[in-house]
């Protein structure tokens, strides 16, 4: 295999295990905007570091599964624990949630400082900036695949994909069967609550969706820039339409176009991949959100 078609193919695969890691975390930071609650986001990524750091200290493997159950444990840990401290008159909702990842990250850095990093490549540079360019060294044996034409038995994929998928169908499913009830407390949590619907189950539903995919993402990303994953697509589309449909249309087109720029980007100038694909997200929001102001202006009142 000649070198030029190797670095396409890790090319490619790094940008689609980008893409899903960043569908798998718009999608949940979605209804987490509509529900003006975006900076749960970030509770939930710093959260979800302690759950995978407690869950690795049992368990000594970083590819086990009770690391999607301990961070997912964390990460609804989390938001009742910002809940509870809203209920305090003396609490402002936004210096809740700023209390509750504080703790829950400062704790995070702590334990990994404690572990230690001579088995393991659990530290602090790998939990803040990530590395999405190893993801394709690690792969998973997909033995089903070998009953698709042309696909040669023992075709693997990177595991970080895998996970990504399974996570996505999950939260396709979730979105899928309560659908409306997601819209409901989104829009009118009061009228849900009224009608008898369980929102504050659907409410910890949704956590532990953004716990799942945050687990995947913080290994690839960090733990900053997936808050930016989570948070810049669905943003996007808020800005630019109203109805669910298109605000995901919008957010699935902007993914296409930012994740792959943002590898160029990196590319070009020997950077941080998940770093760069933040980067042009954002100054593709910035310059989004500046040109509707700017037509806005030309419209008269």
């Amino acid at each position: 295999m000649q070198l030029a078609h190797l670095i396409n193919f890790l090319t490619i695969e790094i940008i689609i295990t980008a893409l899903v890691i960043t569908f798998t975390t718009a999608l949940p930071g979605l209804f987490l905007g509509l529900q003006k609650k975006a900076l749960l986001s970030d509770t939930t990524a710093h959260a979800v570091l302690l759950g995978i750091v407690i869950s690795f200290m049992i368990v000594s493997d970083l590819n086990s599964p009770f690391l999607f159950i301990g961070a997912s444990l964390a990460g609804v840990l989390a938001i009742a624990l910002t809940e509870l401290l809203r209920t305090a008159p003396f609490i402002k909702p936004d210096s809740a949630m700023v209390i509750t990842f504080s703790l829950f990250f400062s704790l995070a850095l702590i334990l990994i400082n404690l572990l230690g990093t001579d088995k393991v490549h659990l530290d602090e540079d790998a939990v803040i900036l990530g590395e999405l360019a190893f993801a394709p060294f690690v792969r998973t044996e997909l033995p089903f695949l070998s009953f698709i034409p042309l696909i040669p038995p023992g075709t693997s994929l990177p595991t970080a994909l895998v996970q990504a998928l399974v996570i996505l169908l999950l939260e396709l499913g979730f979105v899928g069967l309560f659908y409306k009830e997601l819209v409901m407390v989104s829009f009118d949590p009061l009228f849900t609550q009224t009608q008898g619907f369980k929102s504050r189950l659907v409410e910890f539903a949704l956590v532990i969706a953004a716990s799942l995919s945050a687990v995947n993402a913080i290994e690839h990303l960090g733990v900053f820039i997936t808050i930016a994953f989570f948070v810049l697509p669905p943003a996007t589309g808020l800005l630019l339409a109203t109805r669910i449909w298109k605000i995901i249309a919008i957010a699935t087109v902007f993914s296409f176009v930012t994740v792959p720029c943002g590898y160029l980007f990196s590319y070009l100038l020997n950077l941080s991949i998940s770093g760069s694909m933040a980067f042009i997200m954002g100054i593709t929001f910035l310059s989004l959100v500046f040109i509707k102001l700017f037509i806005k202006s030309l419209i008269p009142n």
